[in-house]
This record gives C-alpha cells, structure tokens and sequence, in this order.
C-alpha cells in the first residue's frame, strides 16, 4: 500500500483503490452512473429496483463502495458480474465522504456526462432518459442539468410533490439569478442532476464539510458555465437521519456553510460574475445577497463576518462605485473608528450621492439610503420570500390530486422519518 503521508489524498486513493469489472468501450455509451455506497444493506432491493426500473438503460455504471463496513463490496461485485461490459465496481480505501468519493473516482467516467444516484433515494422510470434529453439539447457551456425532485413518503408509498425555487425563477433567467437563487438555498437539487465531468472537474471543493459543498460548486461554475434546471419531478427524496449531511449539528452546518461563503467571496470567480452586474443593479444585487447570508445563517455573529467578506470584495469588484456597499462598510468602520476608512469612504459617498453630505457620517448614513429599483428579474427572488407561505399551500394541494403519484414501491427495510 501506498504511503499516504507523502501523496496528495486524491493520488493515494487511486494508488490503493480496489477495482472489480471493466467496460466494453465498443459500446461507446453517452453516460456513466455513478451510485455512492455506505454501509448499503438495508437499500439492495432499492438499488437494484432503480437501476434495473430505468427506460434508459445504455449507460455505463460505476458503484462507488466507500469504505464499508459490511458486505456492501460483495453486493456490488454481484451487479457488476450481472452487467458485464456495462459496468465497474470501485472501493475506497478510507472513507472520503460523498464529494471526496465522486472527485477522487471522477478519472474512471467513460463518458463527460455522469448522473449521480443516491443509494437511499426513490428513482422513477424515466429520470435518466429526461436527463439524456436535457444533455442532448444543452449548449457547450451547460456544466449541470437536474431534474426537480420530490419527496418519497415511504409509509404511504407516494410522491409527494415539495415547492421548489427553481419553479419561481424559471428556465431563461442570467447567471446572476441563479448566483443569488444559490446563495438563498439549495438551487440545483443534486440527487437529481447530471455533471459534465470535463467541466466540474475545475473547481477544488472541500471534501471534509458536506453543509455547502453543492452550491459552492455553483457558486464558483457561474463565471463560465451555465445550468438546466427541469421542472419535471423523475425521483423522490427520502431525509434519511443517518446520511453523512443530516447527521451533522447545526454548528457544524452553520460552521460549514460560513466557511464555504467566505471561500467563495474571495474566489476569483465570485470576483469575475460580480464584475458583470449591471451598474444600475448593484445595490439590489447587494441587498439580495445580504439577505440571503442572514437567511443561510442564523447565527448572527457569522452573519455579520459573512455579509462583511461580500462587502468588501464587492467594493474591490465595482471599484467603490456602490453606494449601498460603501454605506455599509462606513458603518462598520465606524464601529472600529478607523479614521481612514471613515474619511475615505464618506468622501466616495458624497461623490457618488448629492443625497450625501459631508457631516456626522455615522448619523448621515443611518438616515440617507440609496434606493436602486430591482429588476424583474430579482424582484423573483423577493416573491419566493413573500409568498412562500401561500405557493406551499397551493402546491401541495394540487399534489394532492394526483400530481406525480407514480411511485410505487415496497419498503421492507428499517423506516425513517420522512
């Protein structure tokens, strides 16, 4: 076995991976599956079922065993002997997580499209052919396509239809919608997506946090790609307790998302899409995204350090051409009686706004606002906050007259809650 003090973690799992099966590459198929597995006994009817289920069946698969402590690495050899030439299994030799899995095991994908199944989620029979669909007709700049997904109510055996932003924003907004869609929530559901590996492959993610690791791969692909987000429902979500994301805290996921945010603001790519706001658009740009730290974080102490990170990197970005964020930041020098913040900034201030004057700042400041219109395209954003109450209601009774109700399966195993 290699040693691991001396190689990078990626290269030491190659180096001592296990690898049972090998494709037939005259098949020459457009996808590759990868299915992540932990300790997967009480799911092997429900892997199987969402593999052998699908309309769409040529595709390449990977099973991922990482770092079981069970017998899931035989159950993976028998579906790889039972797809010869279709399929790989793969195991770790330590347990790296679900985004450490994918991205040390990334090199073994045929294909530059790769669709991600979870192993205790609940896949309809067309969801690979809708994401083979979306692929098809994607631009070259597509880095992600999804599905929507629902809820699987295991008890009842149902679908349940869950309101999602990607409904409200729709399909034809800019990179800066999804950016600030992002920032406020999950935007992309992964369970449901598909990743173009050519693509995802350029942005380093942290392996050792699962709070925030699928919007920062958002977060930071904006600058340059694009993604497809269906509203068509093809799997359900089961909130499994035992999942590596659902067992942490709510420090750690707070911790976690802090530090993602603050990578993000200063990553050259934030720096880049944030260059491309329109200058009329810069205070609601910055409002919605001040707004959306303190929806991501309920802590108000790693709050405030947040939306102080995006101000500062937004006035380097915009060349202090913001009055909202100059604003901002004269407050917070204020705080810190920094006499060369403050005298810089109420200068650029008074520059900027006949609205300014050149008195207290702290009172002026705390008075005098700068009011920019938001487009129509943000004010989309706001309408998910005002109106989520009443669209939840409405959504979930249409569902309950049949919308999407086609999963149909028995639960056999250990019950969570839904």
């Amino acid at each position: 076995m290699a040693r691991y003090e001396s190689m990078k973690l990626t290269e030491y799992t190659r180096a001592n991976r296990e690898i049972s099966g090998a494709f037939d590459r005259s098949l020459n198929y457009s996808l590759t599956v990868f299915a992540g597995l932990y300790n997967s006994q009480e799911f092997y009817n429900l892997i199987r079922r969402n593999l052998d289920s699908q309309e769409h069946q040529d595709f390449y698969l990977v099973l991922i065993d990482n770092s079981s402590t069970d017998d899931t690495w035989s159950f993976a050899r028998e579906i790889v002997d039972s797809r010869q030439g279709r399929a790989i299994a793969v195991r770790n030799p330590l347990n790296l997580g679900a985004t450490g899995s994918l991205y040390a095991n990334i090199d073994l994908s045929p294909t530059d499209w790769l669709i991600t199944m979870h192993q205790d989620d609940f896949y309809l029979p067309d969801h690979i052919s809708t994401l083979a669909d979306l692929i098809d007709t994607a631009s070259t700049t597509t880095a992600i396509v999804s599905t929507s997904m629902g809820r699987a109510n295991v008890a009842r055996g149902k679908l349940e239809v869950v309101p999602r932003l990607g409904w409200v924003i729709g399909e034809n907004h800019s990179n800066i919608d999804y950016l600030l869609a992002t920032l406020r929530n999950h935007f992309v559901p992964f369970p449901a997506a598909a990743l173009s590996v050519s693509k995802i492959s350029k942005f380093d993610l942290a392996w050792h946090d699962t709070s925030f690791p699928d919007s920062e791969l958002v977060l930071k692909l904006l600058k340059d790609y694009s993604i497809i987000v269906s509203s068509k429902i093809t799997m359900g979500y089961r909130e499994n307790p035992n999942s590596e994301s659902h067992s942490l805290s709510v420090k750690n996921r707070e911790s976690g998302q802090f530090y993602a945010l603050i990578r993000v603001f200063n990553s050259s790519e934030f720096l880049s899409v944030c260059k491309s706001v329109d200058p009329t658009l810069q205070g609601n740009f910055f409002a919605h995204a001040k707004e959306s730290i303190a929806i991501r974080l309920t802590e108000p102490k790693l709050a405030e350090l947040a939306q102080l990170s995006l101000a500062n990197n937004l006035a380097i970005a915009w060349n202090y051409s913001c009055s909202a964020v100059n604003e901002f930041l004269l407050n917070k020098g204020l705080e810190t009686a920094e006499s060369f913040s403050n005298s810089f900034l109420s200068q650029t201030l008074s520059h900027l706004s006949p609205k300014f004057k050149k008195t207290k700042a702290q009172e002026i400041v705390a008075k005098e606002k700068i009011e920019v219109e938001p487009s129509i395209e943000l004010k989309v954003l706001r309408f998910v906050k005002i109106k989520q109450s009443f669209f939840t209601f409405v959504i979930k009774l249409v569902a309950r007259f049949g919308m999407r109700s086609d999963l149909s399966f028995e639960w056999k195993g250990k019950r969570t809650r839904d």
